[in-house]
C-alpha cells in the first residue's frame, strides 16, 4: 500500500475546492481516482490540519 504525503492530500483539497472532479484530481496528481474518492468519502482529507492548510493557501 502506498502512503501519499500530506502535500498531495492538501493539493487534492485545494483542487476540490476549485471544483475539480475526483477524476480530474486523480489525473492531475497522478494517483488513482478510487484513492481520491476514498480520501473524500472516508474523511481522510477532512482532518483539521489539512483544512487549516487549505484555508491558509486561499
Amino acid at each position: 500500500m502506498i502512503s501519499h504525503s500530506l502535500k498531495i492530500k492538501e493539493k487534492a483539497v485545494l483542487l476540490r475546492q476549485k471544483g475539480f472532479s475526483f477524476g480530474q484530481i486523480a489525473e492531475k496528481l497522478k494517483i488513482g481516482k478510487s484513492t481520491v474518492g476514498f480520501w473524500f468519502k472516508n474523511g481522510v482529507v477532512k482532518s483539521k490540519k489539512i483544512k487549516k492548510l487549505a484555508k491558509a493557501k486561499k
